[in-house]
């Protein structure tokens, strides 16, 4: 089965909208700290274990789907699915079963949701960069500190968005800002978030 429907992709960084509800019957696959913005998006998708103990909390309390890499999966509803992570990860292909990532979760997302079968991904809050000491894709985060090449570790997640405009560029859009995203969202024909999730459940079941 596949999902034959755009999905939009919202990470944490510079660059997402602020009125994320015009997406509430859309496929959205949100990472990480994606629920601190109030929008529970279709699937919440996070590979750092560190994110979890954070907000543990929060994450159980939403209705999103939730999925992870299976080492990481500590709750019985929690989706884990096998994951490929590191320099070598992006040799390999994503499947609706298996998650690829060298340090960027909303790459990650994306390669996950065109294996899923959507044959356009929008990106949203891709973006990457530290200020004072801080990043702005994690945010105020207790589990995460500047270490030293910390620059070099950023340079790693553009190389990652780089291959990823590189392999899929053609099923790739940017929503640049709310009015954009609107525009988009009121184009699509819409789905309650239950079915979405449910058929979403179905395209990763083992065959």
């Amino acid at each position: 089965m596949k999902l034959e429907c755009p999905a939009f992709i919202l990470g944490n960084g510079p660059g997402l909208p602020g009125n994320l509800g015009v997406l509430s019957r859309c496929f959205t696959v949100g990472v990480n700290r994606i629920l601190d913005t109030g929008f529970t998006p279709t699937v919440l998708l996070w590979m750092d274990g560190s994110f979890y103990r954070e907000k543990a909390a929060q994450v159980d309390a939403s209705e999103a789907l939730q999925v992870c890499s299976a080492s990481l999966a500590n709750r019985r509803w929690h989706i884990g699915l096998h994951s490929w992570s590191g320099q070598d990860a992006l040799h390999h292909h994503a499947a609706p079963t298996v998650l690829c990532c060298n340090g960027n979760t909303g790459c990650c997302a994306a390669r996950w949701a065109l294996s899923l079968g959507c044959p356009v991904v929008y990106l949203l809050g891709m973006g990457a960069e530290y200020r004072d000491g801080r990043t702005n894709f994690y945010g105020v985060n207790p589990w995460h500190h500047r270490p030293p090449g910390a620059e070099t570790a950023l340079e790693v997640m553009q190389a990652e968005r780089d291959r990823l405009w590189d392999d899929f560029g053609e099923r790739l859009r940017l929503a640049r800002d709310e009015a954009d995203l609107t525009e988009i969202a009121a184009g699509e024909e819409g789905m309650d978030q239950t079915e979405l999730r449910a058929r979403i459940r179905q395209a990763i079941a083992p065959e």
